[in-house]
């Protein structure tokens, strides 16, 4: 049954399709995905055992993993002096000495997530995303478990700040790093402190990759990483949302075809939560943000109000308010 929102058609995965065993409801489930499974029968005479079902179903697997959500974003970027006064002054976000994971300028969201950049970046024609990362709090039994799954991942080392990490790949080479912070670890001195009070968003809230295969990708995020699937179409235009029991997700893509070089890679983004689109909007605008075509809050395929801006090597970023967008606003076409 497909449910629509504003002419997005989201296909719950409740066949089992990528999962090891089909037939039966997939191994994890957001919350937000067990509400939606218990609504749709509200007045059912099953419906308590469904939703009782559904979270013994999700807390059950969720428990071979112990993500807390997305950790970190690195952007490639071309020129870092220049990057770093967008992140400083645009963005508000606070620095961090050293990055988190490889030694370069890194900035503080929230006292969990970090955004990193990596410079090296040319012409445009390479990933915008350097890598992401998720957030464990047992590394040792994350590796373990990925391994017994037949996941190519690298030894446990810590990184530049400290922090315990572990690297593996997905099918379309999206480097994944899974990183535990440890007492004494850069961002274990971090915490509570550097306020970020001209923080525009206080939540990275999605990474968006780009792939060949959505079928793919999606069972290998599903079925070794434990993530919740829930597909979405609008058109022609098809993504899937690989969602983290907190509620942060990797949002995938196909690859644009027949476009230009610089435009190769131009569904990687990332996404950040502001409490007020509009608000966010002048905010930038005040700062110094030139008005362009598109830049203005916009009703998007999901149906939340969101600012699609670019960072100063084009990379997209979404500032999104979270929750039903009034239907007097504007939307993407």
């Amino acid at each position: 049954m497909n449910m629509t929102m504003r002419g997005v058609s989201r296909v719950p995965n409740m066949s089992g399709k990528g999962s090891s065993k089909p037939g039966r409801l997939p191994k994890l489930l957001s919350w937000l995905e067990i509400r939606r499974l218990v609504a749709r029968a509200p007045n059912h005479p099953w419906r308590a055992l469904v939703g009782y079902a559904a979270i013994c179903t999700a807390c059950a697997y969720a428990g071979d993993f112990q993500f807390s959500g997305i950790a970190a974003v690195a952007v490639k970027v071309s020129d870092a002096t220049r990057s770093d006064r967008f992140y400083r002054d645009v963005f508000g976000f606070d620095p961090l000495p050293n990055g988190v994971i490889s030694g370069n300028a890194c900035y503080k969201v929230n006292d969990d997530q970090f955004i990193e950049i990596v410079p090296g970046r040319s012409d445009g024609t390479d990933h915008h995303i350097a890598y992401f990362s998720l957030a464990t709090n047992d590394i040792r039994g994350t590796r373990e478990l990925l391994k017994r799954r037949g996941v190519e991942v690298t030894d446990i080392s810590r990184g530049a700040g400290g922090s315990l990490q572990c690297t593996l790949a997905d099918p379309d080479g999206n480097r994944i790093v899974m990183t535990q912070v440890v007492t004494g670890s850069q961002k274990d001195h971090a915490r509570g402190k550097m306020p970020a009070a001209r923080s525009v968003s206080t939540h990275l809230r999605h990474v968006g990759i780009q792939v060949a295969n959505l079928e793919v990708s999606a069972k290998f995020y599903h079925d070794n990483l434990g993530l919740a699937t829930e597909r979405f179409q609008r058109g022609k235009t098809r993504w899937v949302d690989m969602r983290l029991p907190g509620g942060d997700y990797i949002q995938m893509q196909i690859a644009p075809e027949n476009v230009s070089a610089d435009r190769r890679w131009s569904l990687e983004h990332f996404g950040l939560d502001v409490q007020d689109a509009h608000v966010a909007y002048e905010e930038l605008m005040r700062r110094g943000v030139p008005p362009s075509p598109g830049f203005e809050p916009v009703v998007g395929y999901a149906g939340h109000l969101k600012i699609n801006f670019l960072d100063p090597d084009n990379i997209l970023i979404e500032l999104m308010e979270l929750g039903a967008a009034k239907a007097t606003e504007r939307r993407e076409p």
